[in-house]
């Protein structure tokens, strides 16, 4: 029997299982198990293109909340086919996309065909280094609040060369040091990185910030990313274990416009 014949003959094994898990569309498992750079899993039914795989999970992020998407490979059992990811977007019915493109001479997957997932570790390390970093510094100027008062975090971006939490209410430029030096030590504790789901009414209790406008179907739960003892936001995105993981971060410049601050950042690895 053929590579391509026994691929289709397994999936079609699995076809009734597979279908029932279309239906509830792609597992986020880079959500609950941030530090998996591997996972084996199925493609699901008519999702498999010359540029496009959607399966019934997946470790990679997908591009949203301020983090780039990661990118990896996706590659058969059979060792047939191999998939080069190279961005990862959110899709109707709770999908995740994976766009790219297959190797030369790799025929497309074929639907229920199992796959294994292996992202780009370093790139992810970075993106989840800045992500949790973005968060320690939005924390650390919440912490000096006897200092910096009437400010709250709006919204944050953690991309590299280009990360920033912005607030509402104006920082003065003199509290730099301050600044810096609150975010060295909470990083200096190796504080925990905690995940937790909570109703609305949590998030709006529990979180040092929730964005205006925020809401959740009635009895569902967002998931939320605690720097423990300090402090915690609604997020999606992945993150380092403890906040000594985010190596060194550099506040960089902080600019004020219509009643706004943005506070730029960067992170070096620990010396």
């Amino acid at each position: 029997m053929s590579k391509r014949n026994s691929r289709t003959l397994e999936a079609l094994l699995s076809a009734n299982h597979i279908f029932q898990e279309a239906a509830n569309g792609t597992k986020p498992v880079y959500q609950y198990e941030g530090q998996l750079l591997e996972l084996t899993t199925q493609v699901l039914p008519s999702a498999a293109t010359a540029s496009v795989v959607v399966t019934s999970e997946t470790i990679f992020y997908p591009q949203g909340g301020g983090q780039p998407s990661d990118v990896g490979t996706m590659s058969s059992a059979s060792g047939a086919s191999s998939f080069k990811v190279q961005n990862v977007r959110n899709a109707p019915q709770k999908r995740t996309l994976h766009l790219g493109t297959f190797d030369e001479g790799s025929d497309p997957f074929i639907a229920g065909e199992r796959v294994t997932q292996c992202i780009d570790g370093v790139k992810r390390l970075l993106y989840s280094r800045l992500h949790t970093a973005g968060h320690i510094l939005g924390l650390a100027v919440n912490e000096l609040g006897s200092l910096i008062p009437d400010v709250v975090d709006t919204k944050a971006q953690h991309y590299p060369d280009a990360a920033y939490v912005e607030f509402r209410g104006l920082i003065d430029g003199k509290h730099k040091d301050a600044i810096q030096e609150k975010t060295d030590e909470l990083v200096s504790r190796k504080l925990p990185v905690k995940l937790h789901w909570w109703d609305i009414e949590e998030l709006h209790k529990k979180c040092a910030a929730v964005l205006d406008g925020f809401t959740l179907p009635e009895g569902e739960k967002a998931r939320a990313v605690e720097i423990e003892g300090v402090g915690a936001y609604p997020c999606g995105g992945t993150h380092v274990e403890n906040s000594s993981g985010v190596g060194k971060i550099i506040v960089g410049k902080i600019k004020r416009s219509k009643g706004m601050t943005k506070i730029s950042y960067t992170v070096e690895p620990a010396k």
